[in-house]
């Protein structure tokens, strides 16, 4: 019984949307001038309606046009600053690496003076321990 009152309702369902369907579709193919000149029969007070929607719709599309001109701009602006931040960067990784260049057999020099003079140092130090040890 309870399989059949469960088919019951489904087919009652399935019947009322049917039904209903072409309710909630009334009206969709009318262009929106046609339901503006329908109101205007009935109620002519409501062009003033029509023109205050009229006029923040320009407002609106005034607004985003100014956006839409200040956003360009800035990405204008932005894409100038990143190409002359790459070429600064780039224009740095240069003196930078002839700087390197510059330093490095100057670097190599003092490492092998510092060799030598650690050498030196060594060498003193174990004449001085040998000395001292002649002495004692």
């Amino acid at each position: 019984m309870r399989k059949n009152t469960k088919i019951l309702n489904f087919k009652i369902t399935a019947i009322a949307v049917f039904l209903l369907i072409p309710f909630l579709f009334q009206g969709c193919g009318q262009k929106p001038e046609e339901i503006e000149e329908k109101i205007l029969v009935h109620d002519p007070s409501f062009q003033d309606t029509l023109d205050a929607r009229d006029s923040l719709r320009s407002e609106l599309n005034a607004q985003k046009m100014d956006f839409l001109n200040k956003e360009q701009k800035l990405n204008d602006e932005i894409r100038d600053i990143k190409k002359k931040k790459t070429k600064l960067s780039n224009e740095y990784t240069l003196r930078v690496g002839k700087i390197k260049e510059q330093i490095q057999p100057k670097k190599q020099q003092l490492k092998e003076e510092l060799l030598t003079l650690k050498r030196r140092y060594a060498l003193q130090k174990e004449k001085i321990k040998q000395a001292d040890n002649d002495i004692n």
